[in-house]
């Protein structure tokens, strides 16, 4: 059950790499899609292991919303801590396709074999700007997955 909710983290995070990749493409603030990332991998695993156990509703349970509250039987502390891997490696993804995009601007005669390469090789080189959005990233990854751990410990004494 873990191996279909690990694909779904990595699913569930390919929006917020598309979302970075595109704000930052328009000179945006591109680091905030990492919180969407983030919770959509931690979103991504729980709808892909929820698949997989046993329904038994009832007329009640059937009724009653899931995004109301947090409850234990939903969320896994697992999906909270795995789900930062997939956000990482997406950052990780996201960077190398804005830099080879920089790249292919610059240089429009390369061939793409050559740029993706170069870039997944230099993408965290202290001669380009790129290492400072991808540790303000990771944090941010972090620092999700932190206070949503905490809030759900929180949410679920009730």
């Amino acid at each position: 059950m873990r191996i279909l909710g690990i694909l779904g983290s990595f699913l569930g995070a390919i929006p917020g790499v598309i979302l970075y990749v595109l704000l930052t493409r328009i000179n945006f603030y591109g680091s905030i899609a990492t919180i969407i990332m983030y919770y959509g991998a931690v979103g991504g695993y729980n709808f892909l292991t929820e698949k997989l156990k046993k329904k038994n509703y009832d007329e009640i349970q059937e009724r009653e919303s899931r995004f109301n509250a947090i409850k234990k039987e939903n969320f896994s502390p697992f999906s909270f801590l795995f789900s930062v891997i997939p956000s990482i490696l997406g950052v990780y993804l996201a960077e190398v396709i804005n830099f080879s995009m920089d790249i292919k601007a610059e240089y429009p005669e390369s061939p793409i074999g050559e740029i993706v390469p170069f870039a997944m090789a230099n993408v965290f080189s202290p001669e380009f700007n790129y290492l400072i959005y991808i540790i303000i990233s990771c944090a941010l990854v972090i620092i999700s997955a932190v206070v949503l751990f905490y809030k759900s410990r929180e949410m679920m004494k009730y």
